[in-house]
């Protein structure tokens, strides 16, 4: 990792970091938040990476479905920290359960309704 770097290091030439909020990532890439990925130097200050620095971090993710032998997994927190739009996006077990609790309270509501 470069040590130092610009405020807004890892942004394309000519852009504030304020451009890339509503940026789609190219497929097979994830955008995250570059203060995630913020390391400690040689004097323990923390640096934000730039382009072309090879970083290593710990993803906190939710398997959102299994097909045969392969896990597709949605990306909640890197290094601890929430992703912004984890929270927004429900995973179809979220999903299944919100229906099994509508359809658990709706039975409920018949079966008084024959007493």
């Amino acid at each position: 990792m470069m040590a130092g770097g610009p405020p807004g290091a890892g942004t394309p030439p000519g852009a504030s970091p304020d451009d890339a909020a509503g940026a789609q990532p190219p497929p097979g890439e994830y955008a995250v938040p570059l203060t995630s990925l913020a390391q400690p130097d040689d004097q323990e200050a923390m640096q934000t990476p730039g382009q072309g620095d090879s970083v290593s971090f710990q993803v906190d993710a939710t398997i959102t479905q299994i097909v045969g032998e392969q896990a597709f997994v949605k990306p909640m927190a890197i290094n601890g920290t929430p992703l912004p739009n984890a929270a927004q996006t429900p995973t179809p077990e979220d999903t299944q359960d919100a229906a099994d609790a509508s359809e658990g309270a709706g039975l409920q509501q018949e079966a008084q309704g024959m007493s």
